[in-house]
C-alpha cells in the first residue's frame, strides 16, 4: 500500500517548518525549503585556502555558506549547535558532500577527521556538531569518519568573542592524537562547523603534523568572511 496518504495525515497534524525563513516545507522538502536551499549564500571554493596560507599545509579549504551578521542562515548553526538538532547537522553535511562531490573536489581524500569537544562539553551537549556533519559529508563522499583518534585534552572556553591572537592562545596545544599511525599517509579532512580566523584547525592540525605525514584538507560548513 502506497504510505503517500500517511504521510499527507502526519505533516498535516505536525507541519515542520524551514529552519531558515521558518515557512511550512512542502512534501520532500527536509528541513531547508527549495527557496531557502536555492539562495544560500554559497562560497566559491577557491576563496578560503588562503586563510592558512603560511601557517600550515592545506590541500583544500571549503566552506559551504557564508556565516554574517544579520543572516537567517546563522540560524542553521545554531540549531544544531545549540538545540539539539543533530540530523540537521548530518542533512547539511550530507548536501554539501553531494555538491563537492558532482564539483570533483576531494576525490583521493581518504578519512574525515571532526575537530573533537573537551568530552565534558559534549557530554552537557549530547553530541559533537562537527562529528554529526562528518555523518552527512560521509554519506556523501563515501569516505570513512575517525572521531576517537584526535582528541581534545583542554576545557577551553568559547571563542566566540576573542579576537584572533586570543583564539590561538585560547586553543593551542590542546589536542593530541592516540594513535598516529591510523592517519598517516592519508589525505585526511578535518571536519568543524564554521571557520572564522582558522585558530582551531589550525591546532588540529599541528597535532597531527607533529606525529604524523598526512596531506591535509579542511571543510566547515559555513565561514565567517
Amino acid at each position: 500500500m502506497n504510505g503517500g496518504w500517511l504521510i499527507d495525515l502526519l505533516e498535516l497534524f505536525y507541519p515542520r517548518y524551514c529552519a531558515v525563513c521558518d515557512e511550512r516545507l512542502l512534501t520532500g522538502e527536509e528541513f531547508l525549503c527549495l527557496k531557502c536551499a536555492l539562495q544560500m549564500p554559497k562560497i566559491p571554493y577557491d576563496v578560503l585556502r588562503e586563510r592558512l596560507y603560511g601557517r600550515i599545509p592545506v590541500d583544500t579549504v571549503a566552506s559551504w555558506f557564508e556565516f554574517k551578521r544579520g543572516s537567517p542562515y546563522r540560524k542553521l548553526i545554531h540549531a544544531f549547535k545549540y538545540h539539539g538538532q543533530k540530523e540537521l547537522a548530518q542533512n547539511l553535511g550530507r548536501r554539501f558532500g553531494y555538491e563537492l562531490k558532482r564539483a570533483g573536489i576531494l576525490t583521493d581524500a581518504g578519512m574525515l577527521c571532526p575537530v573533537p569537544l573537551f568530552p565534558a562539553k559534549e557530554r552537557k551537549r549530547g553530541y559533537n556538531q562537527s562529528h554529526q556533519l562528518a555523518v552527512g559529508l560521509s554519506a556523501a563522499l563515501e569516505i570513512p569518519v575517525e572521531h576517537e583518534n584526535l582528541v581534545r585534552t583542554g576545557n577551553t572556553s568559547t571563542q566566540t568573542k576573542l579576537n584572533r591572537f586570543e583564539r590561538w592562545e585560547n586553543v593551542r596545544n590542546q589536542f593530541c592524537v592516540v594513535k598516529p599511525e591510523l592517519f598517516a599517509g592519508k589525505h585526511l579532512i578535518l571536519v568543524d562547523d564554521v571557520l572564522t580566523t582558522g585558530a582551531t584547525v589550525e591546532a588540529c592540525a599541528n597535532a597531527i603534523l607533529n606525529c604524523c605525514t598526512v596531506k591535509l584538507s579542511v571543510l566547515t560548513i559555513a565561514a565567517v568572511m
